[in-house]
């Protein structure tokens, strides 16, 4: 397990065909993974914001065609973790019931509500806007900063068409790493690990874009809008661009939708055409988000 470090700093196919040749238990790699401060993994690290492996800057490049014409939108390869969200708490005003669980740091937050969520993003927006980001963070092959330069573009969580183009790419499958589904891809009720797991664990479950965790670990609070109940969606096509529902300084009661499960549930709900929807403020051990560079 002590090569992990070197391996999983390498390339994302060096790292598992090291677990594959190895026959290394993902419970034990969780484990690992947790316990392991002193691999200076730098999904531990409370400044890093973009979670990057050698080469790998943490955001990827979508682009989708809509009614408006092409999208261009950067999703991170992460779910948040609780590192960073407790950063945002040491390093802002901003008050919630959240307890930092001080030896998950490269977990993914948990016991978040919509408006903690969105708070966050606004705040690491603000930081991303203002260039205290360095220049490594992103890759300077892309127009990442170019975006990012523009007023109508933040860091954000993703609405609900982003997140199922970003784990689709536009193909019909049924998990963001094609049909099939078993404990080697993700963490969910059948992995009986109980527990959320740290991000970037699931290198088979990596969808064909390159993102981590889509499906299981935790549910991921989106910006879409869904109604005002579960049996009540107002919004029904999630392909529709030219409504408000993505807009998230429209104050109303409505729920919010969540995509991808999480270690709580059965295989049905990790279905990318799953859908849910919860009050903004409710929160649960089961849910978390990531964020994104999207058009607001």
């Amino acid at each position: 397990m002590d090569d992990i470090k070197n391996i999983y700093n390498k390339d994302l196919k060096s790292y598992k065909d090291y677990l594959k040749k190895n026959k290394i238990d993902y419970k034990n790699l969780i484990k690992y993974f947790s316990e392991a401060d002193h691999l200076e993994d730098q999904r531990f690290n409370p400044k890093i914001f973009y979670l990057p492996r050698k080469n790998d800057f943490g955001f990827v490049k979508f682009n989708m065609n809509n009614s408006l014409g092409q999208y261009i939108f950067y999703v991170s390869s992460y779910q948040t973790t609780n590192s960073q969200f407790n950063s945002f708490l040491n390093n802002s005003n901003y008050k919630c019931d959240y307890q930092y669980p001080i030896h998950e740091h490269n977990h993914p937050v948990a016991w978040v509500s919509w408006y903690d969520a969105i708070a966050y993003s606004k705040w690491i927006n603000k930081i991303f806007k203002s260039k205290m980001i360095t220049q490594s963070a992103v890759n300077q092959s892309n127009n990442f900063k170019e975006l990012l330069a523009d007023s109508n573009y933040q860091i954000c969580l993703l609405s609900e068409k982003e997140w199922v183009y970003a784990s689709t790419l536009g193909k019909n499958i049924s998990y963001p790493w094609g049909n099939k589904v078993s404990t080697k891809f993700c963490n969910y009720k059948t992995s009986k690990i109980k527990k959320t797991s740290p991000v970037g664990c699931y290198i088979d479950g990596v969808s064909e874009s390159g993102l981590f965790d889509l499906s299981g670990n935790t549910w991921e609070w989106l910006r879409t809008k869904w109604g005002p109940s579960l049996e009540k969606r107002k919004y029904k096509n999630v392909i529709q661009f030219e409504d408000d529902r993505d807009n998230i300084n429209t104050e109303n009661n409505y729920l919010r939708a969540m995509k991808g499960g999480s270690f709580l549930v059965e295989n049905k709900r990790l279905k990318i055409e799953f859908e849910d929807a919860v009050p903004p403020e409710s929160t649960d051990d089961g849910d978390g988000f990531r964020i994104g560079l999207v058009k607001i």
